[in-house]
């Protein structure tokens, strides 16, 4: 994506912002600063139990 938004001559993060999911390894490589979200399974499943529930 970073690859693509650069080769348009779209600026990142000045154009748009960009972000990362499960802390990629590219992030930390990248020429530009990239935010990483890192979510842990037991985060994930916490979420979607009480989505359920919610939907009981």
């Amino acid at each position: 994506m970073l690859q693509a938004l650069t080769l348009r001559g779209i600026e990142v993060p000045g154009d748009v912002a960009l972000l990362g999911y499960d802390d990629i390894d590219f992030a930390q490589s990248a020429g530009v600063p990239l935010t990483c979200i890192r979510r842990t399974r037991a985060d994930i499943v916490s979420v979607a139990v009480d989505l359920w529930s919610r939907g009981r």
